[in-house]
């Protein structure tokens, strides 16, 4: 495994380990990791990639995670 996929792959244990957080704090968006940090959010994920990916932060090493929203439907 490269530096890049571990980096990347440590990136989506943290997502998943404050999963419960970003969701609440994030329902129905997606948010795009990069070193343990959330550096964008929102619901369209092509744009959210746009906007984050600079030269600190290729778009190729991003990881993004989707909360979505859910809605209860009457019975």
């Amino acid at each position: 495994m490269t530096p890049i996929e571990r980096q990347m792959h440590k990136d989506l244990r943290w997502a998943m380990a404050h999963h419960e957080e970003l969701e609440r704090k994030y329902p129905g968006e997606s948010v795009v990791v990069w070193r343990q940090q959330v550096i964008a959010h929102g619901t369209n994920e092509e744009e959210l990639l746009r906007q984050a990916a600079t030269a600190e932060h290729p778009r190729d090493q991003l990881v993004i995670v989707e909360f979505p929203a859910f809605f209860e439907s009457p019975r």
